[in-house]
């Protein structure tokens, strides 16, 4: 019999290692590692052995400017025994149930297969994307941000990605152990070599860049940005202008700025190029309540009836009429149920990766008026990115 129960005291070494099995890791256990609580690492168990496991990180993600609390789902693994019995949706489920419990009103992870997640209720709602920046192509330094090194934990980067994140449609705000780890990660990896620049302006850090060096075949090498993070658009220029000047060794940077913020700094972006990318997902937990926490674009308003379906949290199920005014958003029982939409479809909208103009053409989005249109399109309108994975 397969039990699912938060993770047992002293199964830590277990779980790294069938983490590895499955993601094909070979990073060792290291027990000093910051760990998640044990509330939040839920595990199937097979006579007494850990067969199964997922990880729900106490997230917050950012809509409309407003951060909405988020369960970040991470590390769904099945050892090759236990599978075939549907216990990575079992376990994605009962974790949902528990963000539930614990007020988180949305859900989002990175699919390794988007045909599992759909079936528990997540839906694409953006891409992570790497695009190469030919060195000749990034900004020149102005000279107004003093540069400086800094020890791959310093605290400063962190903070700037706070100030960074919420002007950013699908950013996630992770808690200090998240950050915690990957410092401790970045200082023991002997493989490779990491450098931080943390920027100042008027005595105030207002940037900072990290990065490392990759394989190239027509320099040196690479630069692979790990993250730019500032204040302003003004400083974010300056830590390009900073990569930009490794052009005497290396060809191209590699970075996870989304493209509608590298277009204001690169002045020929049709010369990037996309490397590698991947879907994130989405799903409510609570829908009424994800509605009212997003931000809206302060002019819209409106109202809409929706007909929602949703087979997995079926207190989201039903009329409802989505009404938006002066910034706030609300969901209420009510209305005719004239717009029908899937929760899945409606994550999708919900983040700004989908337009409803473009749902209701494929007929996923049911006998829309122009101005219900109208008003779902410029209530979640939006580019949806995400820079970090977990």
């Amino acid at each position: 019999m397969i039990t699912i129960e938060e993770l047992r005291p002293g199964d830590e070494e277990a779980a790294h290692r069938l983490g590895q099995q499955a993601f094909n890791a070979t990073d060792p256990y290291d027990p000093a590692r910051p760990r998640i609580a044990p509330e939040r690492h839920l595990a199937a168990y097979l006579d007494g052995a850990i067969v199964g496991q997922t990880r729900r990180h106490e997230f917050g993600q950012y809509f409309g400017g407003r951060r909405l609390a988020c369960a970040g789902i991470s590390g769904v693994a099945v050892a090759p025994e236990a599978r075939n019995r549907n216990l990575a949706r079992r376990l994605v489920t009962e974790s949902l149930e528990r963000a539930a419990g614990d007020g988180e009103v949305i859900a989002a992870l990175y699919p390794t297969t988007a045909a599992l997640y759909r079936s528990v209720g997540f839906e694409v709602a953006g891409w992570w994307t790497e695009r190469g920046v030919p060195i000749g192509e990034l900004p020149r330094d102005d000279g107004t941000v003093t540069w400086a090194r800094a020890e791959l934990d310093d605290e400063r980067p962190v903070a700037l990605y706070d100030r960074m994140a919420p002007d950013h449609d699908g950013w996630i705000d992770p808690p200090a152990d998240f950050w915690r780890w990957r410092a401790l990660h970045a200082r023991q990896d002997t493989k490779t070599n990491r450098y931080l620049y943390v920027g100042e302006r008027d005595g105030e850090a207002v940037a900072s860049v990290q990065y490392a060096y990759g394989r190239s075949e027509r320099a040196m090498y690479r630069i692979d940005v790990e993250h730019v993070h500032a204040v302003d658009g003004h400083a974010l220029r300056a830590g390009l202008a900073l990569l930009g000047a490794h052009g005497t060794t290396a060809d191209e940077i590699r970075t996870t700025l989304p493209v509608d913020v590298l277009e204001l700094h690169v002045a020929h972006a049709q010369r990037t190029s996309v490397h590698s990318t991947w879907p994130w997902m989405l799903a409510f937990v609570d829908l009424p309540g994800a509605i009212a926490a997003r931000g809206y674009p302060a002019g819209v308003s409106g109202a809409v009836p929706l007909a929602v379906d949703d087979p997995h949290r079926p207190a989201n199920s039903g009329d409802w009429v989505f009404s938006v005014a002066d910034g706030h958003g609300t969901l209420e029982r009510g209305g005719d149920g004239r717009v029908a939409v899937t929760s899945t479809d409606l994550a999708s909208v919900f983040s700004g990766h989908r337009d409803p103009l473009r749902l209701a053409r494929a007929g996923r989005l049911g006998h829309p008026t122009e101005a219900d249109l109208g008003v779902l399109r410029a209530a979640f309108a939006g580019q949806p990115s995400l820079t970090i994975f977990f």
